[in-house]
């Protein structure tokens, strides 16, 4: 991609570049064209226009795509942050740290918080589908970062692509919480989970029910009790950092108001006070 650097591949079509210009890195995804079909580029392009307009501080932000038209390529980039839960989960098996279920509810809200914007999209519902740990990133603040949203059509005869994501959120969680891989079908799936608290537990069986229709719908997540006190937590803190990005505007134009007086004072010109 002409003006980047590639840093580093770190997944199928998924590389980290560096921007020539600035230095700046980016998580830079792929999508080769050539070959599609009508309705597949159709399709395509319309995926790319979704993401480009979501506007979520959960969700790591869409630049605008670069277009390779020699190669056939399109390439979009996204803000990159350097910790991704696939690293951390590295980390903690080979300390022998645990996840502590307060870690993985708080997970779960982020992730969901993401996932019902997609899903609720009006008028065009949409899906991640593409959840895994190397798709979540930690900002500089420890907050959660979503990306890895597929640009691939969702192809089942079986399953919505909103029941896949929360599938795939299930597994994530059982990973998280085992610290290995799953085997929904295996005898000793449960017997992994068997120490989580039944609430923790529960949601790993149905989020990855082998039933689609018996999963959760996202807000269903939403309202379970560990995951709400969370989400009643983000927007407090949401409101917070608001009220103090008001304040501190008013305070920026009361110190420009202050600082034109002076100037107008100096100029010799009286400022009517207002009756």
């Amino acid at each position: 991609m002409e003006g980047f650097d590639i840093e580093e591949n770190v997944g199928p079509s998924y590389y980290i570049m560096k921007r020539i210009a600035d230095r700046k890195l980016f998580y830079v995804k792929q999508i080769h064209y050539v070959g599609l079909s009508i309705k597949e580029k159709e399709l395509t392009v319309d995926r790319i226009n979704m993401v480009l307009q979501i506007r979520n501080p959960k969700m790591i932000k869409y630049h605008h795509c670069i277009v390779d038209s020699d190669n056939g390529d399109i390439y979009i980039p996204t803000d990159y942050y350097g910790e991704t839960l696939h690293r951390r989960i590295n980390q903690y098996k080979d300390t022998g740290k645990q996840f502590s279920e307060e870690e993985i509810w708080q997970i779960i809200t982020s992730i969901s918080l993401c996932l019902y914007e997609l899903h609720h999209n009006e008028p065009n519902t949409s899906y991640h589908g593409g959840l895994h740990s190397d798709s979540i990133f930690f900002d500089e603040n420890g907050d959660i970062k979503i990306s890895g949203l597929s640009f691939e059509p969702f192809i089942s005869s079986i399953e919505t692509p909103q029941q896949r994501d929360i599938y795939d959120l299930g597994v994530l969680i059982y990973i998280i919480a085992t610290l290995s891989k799953t085997d929904r079908g295996n005898r000793i799936f449960e017997h992994k989970i068997a120490h989580l608290s039944t609430e923790l537990k529960e949601f790993v069986l149905k989020a990855t029910n082998p039933n689609p229709s018996l999963r959760f719908e996202v807000r269903d997540i939403l309202e379970i009790r560990d995951v709400a006190v969370f989400v009643l937590e983000e927007k407090i803190r949401i409101a917070r950092e608001e009220n103090e990005m008001k304040t501190r505007r008013v305070i920026t134009l009361e110190s420009e108001i202050a600082l034109r007086e002076k100037k107008l004072e100096a100029a010799g010109i009286q400022i009517k006070e207002k009756q």
